[in-house]
């Protein structure tokens, strides 16, 4: 950010603990100490201050288990606490922590607070400034700073301000500990032993059997296939564009040749011996030499706009595939292969095919064209030439195939050998009379076949020496094509339309779902087992579990995300695996827990098919609780919204993708904690808006604040992938059961 005014004095080193967990792509040990020295005493006591230890255990290699980009394989209160961890172990003398509680449930978030921020935890001698919505920890703070509209509006302690006109602000949760939104279920409990187990639709890749996280990327050995460059060849157009080049290219080294055996011819003019008669009249000559000229220049240019027009064609026939091979891939695909992996791809592969491989093969084809003529004019001239040539092109070839470890050697080998062969020079030069008188001269040449053969023979290494770079050229640049290639094999996802797409008005909203299991990917253990679940239309069906319950993974398949191992899921009596997967995706939606917002306008993020009205807009954003932070930007709907959003806070990234659901009009919604990073005032009129403009579609809701489902019609309780409980939250609370111990455990009873 930007200072427009004032002064901010500090003093000390700083910590940041921001409200999206950074994570490294290296081990979970590396990721906290972050360079520093390790000092295991101190290490241990941040784990166990985090609540990390149990999680430790579970892990494959404890903290030496690789953690895949942006901590793939850990949960959001995982990758929070070793965000937390990080900061602790640089020991620094100011902590910034931006509700680093939220990604976790009340009791995690009370262990935290304990042993961490509170008055007897690891940073008690430091300075903490705390962004929470956890209000029952304010009064244990030393100074509560509230803030609305950007602006300050009182710093006081926490007695003092329960008494101010902020007290409906700043007072605890009826229900005692409030249970934080974007929780995951308690790591340190011991209400059941399911709790120390690691979400396995979020961890099931650290099967120790599995190795590494992330694979290896593949090297090719050896020279470059014939078929890489044919896909180049093809992709550029054979018919279309390179036998064109190829022949005007060939055109164009004629004309040149002409016009050089032309002007040679001319040269003999002038030559006493030559007899006039036979010596054409300058305006021919002149014509002649112009035209073959001008042929030639034509021609090189059509071979050239061949070329280069081939080339365009290729990098977008080479592109397009590769960009939907990556967007169609499997999630396990993107599970083990690092995002720098796939923009090396994208990038700096097809920078070379766009720039230098065209280029490597314009200038190969020149040099070659340029090494053939220049032999079929001194052949011509000199027909011995052939026998020389022959073995210094073989020789060359050698020479290619050993350039970079013997190419110092050989210059030094040509300074030594270049001395005898100016001395040989310089004395038939002295000789030449005496030479000629005693029949010592080789053969009998024109002037003009002479200058035209020793001109030729003076570039003839040059063009060798450019003819083998350019082949060196080509074989490295292809390359890319080979890498390019490669992504665009991989395995895709199934197809995205079939033939025969679901009804306009499908669906209506019920789901029933038969004997399903899946697994992530093959070879993992399976994450949901054996489900048989149906729901009604109209139903709003809250999804909760313990960790390792497998309600995500479930909401994954109800998005073809994964695919079945068994059974099947029908979305008002149609199979989901039988339509195609656009048909699926869009008549569906989703509020995720981590929000996606795109680089463009405001507008474009809330609409971005421009398929509604302002007016529509305005009426979605206003049920959203979004009217006045739209109305704060001078462009309004023109906003620029930075990558990621960046420049808007997480609750506002999660209110602007409920505007969206809320303009779809979808007849099944999934709700993954939709309003997790909104504080509690705004979180109540969100629930009720959600029931108001949902109440014709089938709700799914993946709940950890509990209370925010206790209206809705079932319940639905996983419990290692399986269906443990399904029932009316009235019927599952009055008896003993699990959702029951969870509603205890987070002091809702």
């Amino acid at each position: 950010m930007e200072k427009v005014c004032g002064y901010i004095g500090r003093r000390g080193t700083f910590a940041y603990v921001p409200q999206q967990s950074w994570i490294r792509n290296t081990t979970l040990r590396d990721n906290i100490i972050m360079g520093k020295t390790f000092d295991r005493n101190f290490y241990e006591r941040v784990i166990e201050a985090c609540a990390l230890d149990e999680d430790l255990k579970q892990l494959p290699n404890g903290d030496r288990t690789e953690i895949g980009e942006k901590g793939i394989n850990l949960s959001g209160g995982q990758k929070a606490r070793v965000a937390l961890a990080r900061a602790i172990y640089q020991d620094r003398d100011v902590y910034l922590l931006d509700d680093p509680l939220s990604a976790v449930d009340a009791h995690v978030s009370k262990h935290i607070f304990t042993n961490v921020i509170g008055s007897e935890g690891l940073l008690k001698c430091k300075t903490r400034i705390l962004v929470t919505h956890a209000l029952s920890f304010l009064k244990d703070t030393d100074i509560v700073v509230v803030m609305r509209g950007g602006s300050i509006t009182h710093t006081a302690t926490y007695d003092s301000l329960r008494n101010s006109d902020v007290s409906e602000i700043i007072q605890e949760s009826p229900h005692g500990i409030e249970e934080s939104p974007n929780s995951e279920s308690s790591e340190i409990s011991n209400s059941d032993d399911n709790e120390d187990e690691l979400d396995a639709d979020e961890k099931y890749f650290l099967n120790k059997e599995l190795g590494n996280l992330i694979e290896k990327e593949e090297i090719a050995l050896g020279r470059v296939k014939f078929s890489v460059y044919m896909v180049y060849l093809k992709s550029i157009g054979i018919l279309r564009y390179f036998v064109p080049f190829v022949v005007a290219l060939v055109l164009n080294s004629v004309f040149l040749m002409a016009r050089n055996l032309w002007l040679s011819d001319w040269s003999n003019d002038n030559i006493p011996e030559v007899d006039k008669g036979l010596a054409k009249p300058l305006g021919i000559r002149l014509g002649i030499y112009a035209l073959f000229g001008i042929l030639e220049v034509v021609f090189l240019y059509l071979a050239l706009s061949a070329l280069i027009l081939g080339a365009v064609v290729a990098s977008l026939k080479l592109h397009k595939p590769l960009l939907h091979n990556i967007l169609r891939s499997p999630l396990s695909h993107f599970d083990v292969t690092p995002l720098g992996r796939i923009l090396n791809r994208l990038g700096k592969d097809m920078e070379v095919v766009d720039l230098r491989l065209s280029s490597s093969f314009r200038f190969l084809a020149i040099a070659f064209m340029s090494v053939l003529q220049t032999c079929i004019i001194i052949s011509i001239s000199t027909p011995l030439f052939i026998v020389v040539i022959i073995p210094i092109f073989v020789i060359y070839l050698l020479v290619l195939h050993y350039f970079i470890p013997c190419s110092r050697q050989l210059q030094r080998l040509t300074a030594i050998s270049r001395s005898p062969i100016y001395s040989h020079f310089d004395e038939s030069i002295q000789a030449t009379s005496l030479l000629a008188v005693m029949s010592r001269d080789w053969g009998t040449m024109s002037a003009g076949a002479i200058g035209l053969s020793v001109s030729y023979s003076l570039s003839i290494t040059f063009m060798l020496n450019f003819f083998m770079r350019q082949l060196s050229e080509i074989e490295t640049n292809i390359v890319a094509v080979e890498r390019i290639k490669e992504y665009t094999e991989t395995a895709v996802e199934a197809p995205w339309r079939c033939r025969h797409p679901p009804p306009i008005d499908w669906p209506r909203g019920e789901i029933s779902i038969y004997n399903y299991s899946a697994r992530y990917r093959p070879g993992l253990d399976l994450v949901i087992k054996d489900v048989t679940v149906h729901i009604s239309p109209v139903e709003k069906i809250g999804l909760v579990g313990r960790t390792g319950s497998g309600k995500s993974s479930l909401v994954l398949a109800l998005f073809r995300i994964i695919e079945p191992a068994s059974g099947k899921i029908l979305i008002d009596g149609v199979d989901i695996t039988t339509i195609g997967l656009h048909d699926l995706r869009e008549r569906l939606t989703i509020i995720p827990q981590d929000p996606v917002l795109f680089s463009g306008t405001l507008r474009f993020n809330l609409d971005p098919i421009q398929k509604h009205t302002d007016a529509e807009l305005w009426s979605a954003i206003e049920h959203a609780n979004l009217k006045h932070f739209v109305q704060s930007f001078p462009l309004g709907f023109q906003h620029q919204v930075d990558e990621c959003g960046h420049n808007i806070s997480a609750g506002q990234r999660q209110l602007i993708c409920l505007t969206r659901a809320l303009m779809r009009k979808s007849r099944l919604i999934v709700l993954d904690e939709a309003t997790a990073s909104v504080d509690s005032q705004t979180d109540m009129l969100i629930q009720t808006t959600i029931r108001s403009q949902f109440s014709s579609s089938t709700i799914i809701t993946i709940a950890h604040r509990l209370n925010t489902i206790f209206d809705y019609d079932r319940v639905l309780v996983m419990d290692a992938g399986r269906v443990a409980e399904f029932d009316t939250p009235q019927q599952l609370l009055a008896r003993n059961s699990i959702f029951r111990s969870m509603a205890i455990n987070a002091n809702l009873m």
